[in-house]
């Protein structure tokens, strides 16, 4: 609930609109309308699946072309049963039959209660990382996984209330530490006042390609726009405690 499905939906935006690159959608929290609405979104700055009907029609159309007219987004429809293999299948065909460069998946926990024998978490989210692992070195493209969290014996605060994220904190297997280059947490207090509710601390667990690791930054959620803007001062944002 900090806004991973948000963060994933900016990144596929600005992937498939600004740097004109094919991105392949694995939404498996939210229906292909909802993915949709949500690109749109992003592009025209104002929440669309609450403001669809109050919209003028030329003004959808604009927002699509310039969106999913563009032909840079491939959704995967999820509905009714989600297989894992078969979700390896269609990310496979993604890659090699419709030319994405990128894949996101949202989110792994999903993913693997599709998988055959799936009564272990572990070595399920194992075979999962692996054959994704495999496909990258494969294919060269790149695959953004999403991974729900776990609480650690002794955390004294919950992540909903913004606790600082360890490696040790992702869900399931060691893998998920391991497999990946780069490793980004989100941080975010759901129970603060204000404007610190929405705000959004990124934190670089791992990261291979330079071993910078740390505070990345800080992002806010803008209902009004539907976009996560870049913080400068993350004082403006967070009220004075006495």
């Amino acid at each position: 609930g900090i806004g991973k499905t948000t963060i994933a939906n900016q990144i596929a935006h600005s992937l498939g609109v600004h740097q004109n690159v094919k991105v392949g959608m694995m939404m498996l929290e939210q229906n292909k309308k909802r993915t949709a609405k949500s690109i749109m979104s992003n592009h025209i700055g104002k929440r669309l699946h609450i403001h669809w009907n109050t919209t003028s029609q030329e003004e959808k159309d604009r927002v699509f072309k310039e969106t999913l007219g563009t032909g840079n987004f491939v959704i995967y429809d999820h509905f009714g049963s989600i297989e894992g293999d078969n979700l390896l299948s269609k990310m496979r065909y993604m890659i090699t039959g419709e030319g994405c460069k990128f894949i996101i998946l949202d989110h792994i926990s999903i993913a693997i209660s599709g998988l055959e024998d799936n009564k272990d978490e572990r070595k399920a989210i194992d075979y999962l990382m692996t054959k994704m692992r495999s496909l990258v070195e494969e294919t060269g493209c790149g695959i953004l996984v999403i991974s729900h969290l776990r609480k650690m014996e002794g955390d004294k605060t919950s992540h909903e209330e913004g606790a600082a994220i360890s490696l040790d904190h992702l869900r399931g297997s060691g893998t998920l530490k391991q497999i990946p280059d780069i490793i980004v947490a989100g941080e975010r207090n759901q129970q603060a006042e204000g404007k610190e509710k929405n705000l959004i601390k990124l934190r670089l667990l791992k990261n291979r390609f330079s071993g910078d690791t740390g505070i990345a930054g800080h992002l806010y959620y803008n209902k009004e726009t539907d976009r996560l803007e870049t913080v400068d001062r993350v004082s403006d944002y967070v009220e004075e405690r006495t």
